[in-house]
């Protein structure tokens, strides 16, 4: 385009000079512009085609996300990273998304090295191109908060997780599910490190949002009965916690018709297994902690993080039922996905 500019310019200041060349260097001139016109006209479409094919990439994977498909949406996502970084400049709203995109697909594979530095990036731009309270830098803000815990970098989450709520609760108001997710988010924060009270309050009202802005039945409800179920089976209050376990697995197996094949369905398997150990009721345990590991190893596949805290809940309750022989298979199956786990 710049070339271009030079031509016409220098166009005008001879056409000026009186010169038997003078009809040439118009024809000269006149194809030279339609050439340039012609090549930056390809040059846009070519743009266009591009960001078609970002776009079709970046809902792709998206879409695999969803459907919890995480080696083939981390596929789509890769490709569409490469795709802009090619077409966009370097502080570009969509390459954020892109690199943000990335990063949560490592983040939920258990691959937090590869996602810090990619949401890291992400952040970044946003920090400089958005406003302040634009609810796609709260998304940044959520999505490193939540790799940084998963890390045990608390000191470095707990302020993302609160600015995340700050922007979304002034751009939304209180009531909104991305409000909910947030103080989730900041729940699963404090019942990490075993702050229950400061932890249930959040998952109450995070519960209460969803079910007035999501309905009674969404897999989100379902989400926030586990997470309130596991802070009360932590607390010992174990009737109260059954109950929360059994509404999230009914809401997931109804809404989804998935009969348990269903991620947050293992969760909640898996929450009440641990429920029923605690209990000594080790013989109803047993099978939840199996269809459990059945869903995450085919969801997340067999040496993800949280593929291996089933394990070692399955081991803890072979200990006490002294059973040997389950004790050393468990304890085989979780060197190898632990150590594999540990060193991705």
């Amino acid at each position: 385009m710049i070339l271009m500019s030079c031509l016409v310019m220098s166009c005008a200041i001879t056409s000026l000079r009186r010169s038997s060349k003078s009809q040439a260097m118009k024809k000269l001139i006149t194809g030279i512009v339609s050439v340039a016109v012609t090549m930056a006209s390809l040059s846009l479409f070519a743009f266009a085609r591009d960001e078609n094919l970002w776009d079709e990439l970046t809902n792709q994977a998206a879409k695999l996300y969803q459907e919890d498909k995480y080696p083939e949406a981390l596929d789509s996502a890769k490709k569409a990273l490469e795709v802009a970084k090619a077409i966009f400049p370097a502080d570009h709203p969509n390459l954020a998304t892109s690199l943000n995109n990335l990063a949560e697909v490592y983040r939920v594979q258990g691959q937090y090295m590869q996602a810090e530095s990619l949401a890291k990036q992400a952040l970044e731009i946003r920090k400089k191109v958005l406003s302040s309270n634009h609810t796609d830098l709260a998304v940044s803000l959520s999505n490193l908060a939540l790799i940084y815990s998963a890390l045990g970098k608390y000191s470095q989450a707990q302020p993302l997780y609160k600015q995340a709520l700050a922007i979304d609760e002034k751009a939304m108001g209180r009531v909104s599910p991305d409000v909910a997710t947030d103080l989730n988010n900041l729940g699963l924060f404090y019942s990490s490190q075993s702050k229950f009270k400061e932890a249930e309050p959040l998952f109450k009202e995070a519960l209460e949002i969803r079910k007035k802005t999501l309905g009674p039945d969404h897999p989100d409800v379902a989400q926030s009965l586990n997470n309130l179920g596991e802070v009360n089976r932590l607390q010992a209050k174990f009737s109260e916690a059954e109950s929360l376990y059994k509404q999230a697995l009914a809401i997931i197996v109804w809404r989804n018709s998935l009969d348990g094949d269903h991620p947050e369905a293992a969760n909640s398997l898996n929450n009440l297994a641990q429920l029923y150990s605690s209990q000594g009721k080790y013989n109803q345990a047993e099978p939840l902690y199996q269809q459990a590991l059945a869903v995450k190893e085919k969801s997340l596949g067999p040496y993800h993080p949280e593929v291996v805290k089933v394990l070692e809940n399955m081991l803890a309750l072979y200990k006490k039922m002294k059973n040997k022989a389950k004790v050393k298979e468990a304890e085989g199956r979780l060197l190898v996905a632990g150590y594999r786990s540990h060193s991705r």
